[in-house]
């Protein structure tokens, strides 16, 4: 196995030899990059088939949910992200049922360690865009917790309690055009009783 990041001149990539099928993992794989894979045959020292491929994947922060944005505390404010970088990994079928969810996906996880009311805030945005908040991923395993969207201004905002331990998910869609956004969560004070 011969691989890199993608536009590596096949003779120079990381090597990896390996025997009989099965899954490997590739070694040195950076986060946010765009990898090409090829294969070849080796069965005796002085004979080998031509290399297979190229075979490419990407490790793209926020690309589904194995690939998350992981926001580790709060106030958090993400980078710009510009949503035609990235695919439809989960639909409108997905738990909320939304038709928004049809669009170019970023997904970020959040975990947090204290149970905490929080406004959650999308910016930026120039077409109809929006997000849900899910509890599991947002496949057909994910608990739909909050849908908003489906807006063309530059702003909107909503509160959302956010419950220590639990791992939400939050999955920003656009309507397939490229767009650029900003998310931001800012914690709400806590209620004194």
């Amino acid at each position: 196995i011969q691989y890199g990041v993608t536009g590596f001149a096949l003779g120079t990539g990381a090597t990896m030899v390996v025997s009989g099928p099965g899954t490997y993992a590739l070694s040195n794989i950076l986060a946010d990059e765009n990898y090409t894979v090829y294969v070849q045959t080796i069965c005796s020292s002085t004979d080998s088939s031509t290399y297979f491929g190229p075979y490419s994947f990407n490790t793209l922060i926020g690309e589904n949910c194995n690939q998350a944005e992981i926001i580790s505390s709060l106030p958090f404010v993400s980078d710009t992200v510009i949503s035609a970088n990235f695919s439809d990994d989960y639909g409108n079928s997905a738990p909320c049922n939304w038709p928004y969810m049809d669009g170019n996906d970023y997904v970020f996880s959040y975990t947090p360690t204290i149970t905490q009311r929080a406004d959650v805030n999308l910016v930026g945005t120039s077409s109809p865009m929006g997000f849900i908040i899910t509890r599991g991923c947002p496949d057909t395993s994910g608990v739909c917790l909050a849908v908003q969207g489906g807006f063309t201004t530059n702003d909107t905002e909503f509160g959302f309690l956010f419950e220590a331990g639990e791992t939400y998910f939050i999955t920003l869609d656009d309507d397939g055009s490229a767009d650029e956004f900003i998310l931001s969560i800012t914690p709400l004070p806590q209620d004194v009783s």
